[in-house]
């Protein structure tokens, strides 16, 4: 039944009034019945039954509006009720996507499923939090590490268990010679834009550094062509800086020269794209970031020479110009100079996957069930 309500969820998602929300288009393509068919073939097993562990309670973040029904639709497809609280941030999108959920659970055929579904928004309340964890067999806690913090403080039944997703960051690795080589530059530019811009640089997944491998030349050609076009697909879209973050840019500089950590300007629009130059140790502490089209660039000459980036806040690593082997070797390296949870291609930064942040979600909300 989930899988019936999830495709006719799809087909009220993907139509023309959705096309003004490209994530919501995004949530209406991975609902479809092809796509959640190559989910389900990922846990066949023939002599054990999956199901469900019961109630699933779920936090939600506001950086990413439409978190909340990946995390809903995960818990279903392991076969779960789910309690979900929505971010009490506004959002246009939300508000449609909640409304199109109701259409398809106010219909007759899915009201068993409507019984397993309850959104709602509160403030934060310690009370109402251990009322939550009372009733709890997976509490999902998405937000940054004070949020898991102040959650983790309501108990939970002893067979309980949190799945926790704090404070993470993200890099962009690009082969200079690749891109130099690739014709469809435009292309790579929206693709990045649409892993950075979509949510202004807010969401984990999205880019805050660009690492360029190759010889000097070829990357300093590489990144003048590279930001030329994204600036033309910034303009394109009409993207528009917010105030906030135009001082919060100065002030990461001027924390990077204090740190001794040598930043170079080399592209400044304090209402755009800021990019700054700097050595390898910079990318070791993440309150070097900032959103808002502000980028740390550093070069390497090859892959090997990449530093040991060990970092538990360290999620997504998108990548432009290498093999499928070379990027392995990253990661089975000892010691990982990746410790990512994620490496895909520019352009797929935010597409979701029930495999996230190290979690298998299914198998993480399920449990087997041996019968002989």
């Amino acid at each position: 039944m989930v899988v019936e309500m999830l495709s006719a969820f799809s087909k009220i998602l993907m139509k023309d009034e959705a096309h003004a929300y490209p994530d919501v288009v995004s949530l209406g393509f991975f609902c479809r019945r092809a796509n959640l068919s190559i989910v389900a073939r990922r846990y066949t097993l023939n002599d054990a039954i999956r199901i469900g562990r019961g109630h699933s309670v779920h936090y939600t973040p506001s950086n990413v509006p439409l978190n909340f029904c990946y995390s809903m639709i995960a818990a279903l497809l392991a076969g779960n009720s789910c309690v979900v609280r929505l971010s009490n941030k506004a959002s246009v999108v939300t508000e449609f996507v909640v409304e199109k959920l109701n259409a398809i659970l106010s219909r007759s055929e899915f009201e068993a499923l409507r019984n397993r579904i309850f959104l709602f928004r509160s403030q934060a309340d310690d009370k109402l939090n251990q009322a939550l964890g009372d009733i709890a067999d997976i509490r999902i806690i998405w937000g940054g590490d004070q949020t898991v913090r102040d959650i983790r403080k309501a108990s939970l039944k002893p067979h309980a268990y949190d799945i926790t997703f704090p404070d993470r960051y993200s890099i962009c690795l690009i082969a200079a010679k690749e891109y130099l080589e690739e014709n469809d530059k435009r292309g790579i530019a929206t693709a990045f834009y649409n892993d950075t811009f979509v949510f202004d640089q807010n969401a984990c997944s999205s880019p805050k550094a660009i690492l360029w491998i190759g010889d000097q030349v070829s990357v300093s050609r590489a990144q003048e062509l590279f930001w030329n076009q994204l600036d033309q697909q910034m303009r394109r879209k009409g993207y528009k800086c917010p105030a906030s973050k135009t001082n919060e840019k100065l002030t990461k500089i001027a924390g990077l020269a204090v740190s001794g950590l040598e930043p170079r300007v080399s592209r400044s629009n304090m209402t755009g794209n800021v990019i700054v130059n700097t050595m390898p140790e910079a990318l070791e502490n993440a309150d070097n970031f900032t959103g808002g089209g502000y980028f740390l660039q550093v070069q390497f000459e090859h892959l090997a020479a990449l530093p040991v980036i060990n970092d538990h806040r360290l999620q997504t690593v998108t990548h432009f110009g290498f093999a499928q082997t070379e990027l392995e070797a990253l990661v089975l390296s000892v010691p990982t100079k990746l410790s990512a949870e994620r490496l895909v291609k520019i352009g797929n930064a935010t597409a979701f996957d029930v495999i996230w942040d190290g979690y298998d979600l299914i198998g993480q909300m399920s449990k087997f069930v041996l019968v002989q």
